[in-house]
């Protein structure tokens, strides 16, 4: 019975790829359920929400036209049912850690990916400063020493 729910919910997303209009409540009107039973029954079986689903399939399927160079990232972004070429870029690259443009150039060219599969999700580690973070704690610093040299220093009378 799991089996033919997952089956239908693969169907009906597979249906609608392209209706950038498509949403969860559309899923879980047409599985029959609300939308809060359909992400609690999805998480139960699969691990995913009906939002990520959606998602993931989209791309997959973006990634497939991209590999197959039959249209241009943007027009592939549409199809897959994207309003916005920028926004696709983003979830895109976010999700299997490269953009679309490379995809589509080939992945010959860029042998050194793989991006057959997405990369799960890390753990974060502990961040990194960056450069100007670290130029900013050398430069409070260094005042900090000054200004305690000049309380501390005494006074010519």
């Amino acid at each position: 019975m799991d089996d033919q729910f997952l089956k239908n919910i693969h169907q009906h997303i597979e249906d609608n790829l392209g209706n950038e209009n498509f949403s969860v409540e559309d899923l879980a009107k047409n599985a029959g359920i609300s939308r809060s039973m359909l992400h609690r029954k999805l998480i139960k079986l699969i691990g995913k929400s009906a939002s990520d689903l959606i998602t993931e399939t989209r791309l997959a399927h973006a990634k497939a036209l991209l590999e197959k160079d039959v249209a241009t990232a943007s027009e592939i972004a549409y199809q897959v049912g994207y309003k916005s070429p920028s926004y696709f870029n983003k979830v895109f690259k976010k999700h299997y850690h490269v953009s679309p443009g490379i995809v589509r150039k080939g992945i010959e060219a860029h042998s050194d990916l793989k991006i057959s599969t997405p990369i799960q999700k890390r753990k974060p580690s502990s961040p990194a400063r960056s450069a100007k973070t670290n130029q900013k704690i050398i430069i409070y610093t260094l005042l900090l020493i000054m200004l305690s040299l000049l309380i501390y220093i005494p006074k010519p009378n």
